[in-house]
């Protein structure tokens, strides 16, 4: 792929020269080879979002926006509009890009392309998939429209509808759909079909970004373990530029392969890549557990030095506690909820109203408190990044009963919380062994994720769901839900605080 920057610049040059024409081109090509802007692993809801994703230096998009929003001339018509739609998306500003791309009044390619990117942005997802679709139809056979229409569909959780958008896309000269495609039907879970399509894929181009990744994790999640390290190696080696991401790919199949040594040095390299990066963080416990280093894994995911319980005050304008959970409740309860997942409402604070106005105060006061507690200094790998500004991402579970959860992290924070507006009275379940379960509706915490080979047992923390308590923990502690029944509803509200 061409690098963006120096098209931009070309392009900036030719314009302020004149050249309009080969300067609108230029724009246009600049826009089109963004890399993997719509590549699975770029989006939310993957373990990999935690990979920085600025594509273009600020000042130098401020500067084409400026150039295109006081055109000289007769240059203000529907291509600068569709140009200027564009490169506010890439800037971040997606509202700006929706007005300017309905302005144009466009039918073309680049119009759909930046209006649909823009309204992904505003996680309007049906509203991309419409946009997306009906350019498909305009534009038959237009292999980047099928492509981001298939990142649409998977935003809108459609994944049948994805991947058949994706296998439309994808030929040998337009491996990003192909890609796409192995990547979706990964998450789908149709394993072997993403191992055949990611191995197409490399066979085509041996640097694929993402491919060999992909392709590591779809080997893992059959249990071909040595298969998956022999990808992951393929990652990091055939790679051009690899990233951090591929080497958390490679060090998570070494670790289920125990090989500790291997995925310690591994881990290592994707820190040095990315010092905050949550998923490393999270899985070199895993590799210094494995070589009885416990001191490391005590002092990296310190328990009682990093968790944060308490039970919060009623907001000023409420009668008491209980009225501002059952405020919380019934907000969250008519909340809409998440593409294909109807458990989790969306983010609760994008646009704060009603009770939830106080519950943002309540975390950003808190994550506020959290940091402040630790000194400022490079004794740990944690408080070092210490955010100075943040974004919340808040959401709703709201469930009556969990037959199991695998421990998960929050890879796109830097501390993250529950609180609990309504907990009601747990059944305990069998387990898999048909013995009841200890502890119903816990939440625990685990030093490190247990894989079924490893000859010791991860230590762990519960805490019990209690209306009106909140919890903070680094983003990179594994922790789960034990399994319960109940007969009413059980919510919590978790978020995450993402260094801005």
């Amino acid at each position: 792929m061409t690098p963006v920057e120096p098209l931009i610049e070309a392009a900036l040059t030719a314009h302020g020269e004149g050249r309009t024409d080969e300067a609108f081109d230029l724009y246009g090509q600049a826009l089109a080879d963004r890399p993997d802007y719509l590549h699975i692993s770029n989006l939310p809801g993957d373990a990999t979002f935690d990979r920085p994703r600025r594509l273009v230096d600020d000042k130098l998009l401020d500067a084409v926006i400026e150039r295109l929003r006081y055109p000289k001339g007769a240059e203000r018509n529907a291509k600068t509009l569709t140009l200027l739609g564009g490169f506010y998306q890439l800037s971040g500003d997606a509202s700006a890009a929706v007005s300017a791309c309905q302005s144009s009044s466009s039918s073309d390619v680049e119009t759909a392309v930046s209006l649909g990117l823009a309204y992904l942005d505003l996680h309007e997802f049906d509203a991309a998939v419409a946009v997306l679709s009906d350019a498909v139809v305009r534009h038959p056979g237009n292999v980047r429209l099928l492509n981001y229409l298939g990142g649409a569909h998977r935003s809108a959780s459609n994944f049948d509808a994805a991947i058949d958008s994706f296998r439309l896309a994808s030929r040998p000269e337009f491996l990003v759909a192909m890609a796409n495609l192995g990547s979706m039907l990964r998450e789908a879970r149709r394993y072997d079909d993403a191992i055949k399509v990611l191995q197409q894929v490399l066979g085509h181009d041996s640097a694929f970004p993402k491919a060999a990744y992909n392709l590591c994790m779809a080997y893992m999640a059959t249990g071909q373990d040595a298969e998956a390290v022999v990808a992951g190696q393929r990652g990091v080696a055939d790679g051009s530029a690899p990233d951090f991401e591929d080497y958390n790919g490679l060090g998570s199949a070494l670790l289920a392969h125990d090989d500790y040594a291997a995925a310690l040095v591994t881990f290592e390299k994707s820190l040095s890549l990315n010092p905050r990066g949550v998923t490393a963080l999270a899985m070199i416990n895993g590799a210094w557990a494995g070589l009885g280093r416990g001191d490391d894994v005590r002092n990296l995911v310190d328990f009682g030095r990093f968790m944060m319980p308490f039970s919060i005050q009623p907001p000023p304008n409420f009668r008491d506690l209980a009225a501002f959970n059952d405020a919380l409740f019934d907000h969250a309860m008519a909340f809409p909820e998440q593409p294909g997942n109807g458990r989790q409402t969306l983010n609760l604070v994008a646009t704060p109203h009603g009770p939830m106005v106080a519950l943002k105060q309540i975390i950003d006061e808190a994550v506020a408190g959290y940091i402040a507690q630790f000194p400022d200094g490079l004794d740990h790998p944690f408080t070092a990044y210490k955010p100075q500004q943040w974004d919340l991402d808040v959401w709703a579970t709201r469930m009556t009963s969990v037959e199991y959860q695998f421990p998960h992290i929050h890879p796109h924070g830097w501390v993250s919380g529950i609180y609990y507006p309504r907990v009601p009275e747990f059944t305990a379940p069998l387990d898999h062994k048909g013995q009841v379960v200890e502890f119903p509706g816990h939440i625990e915490f685990y030093r490190f994720l247990q894989f079924s080979q490893r000859p010791i047992v991860s230590e762990s923390v519960r805490i019990p769901a209690e209306e009106g308590l909140m919890v903070l923990f680094p983003s990179y502690f594994h922790h789960t839900i034990n399994p319960f029944e109940s007969e009413t509803m059980r919510m919590s509200i978790a978020f995450n605080a993402m260094p801005r």
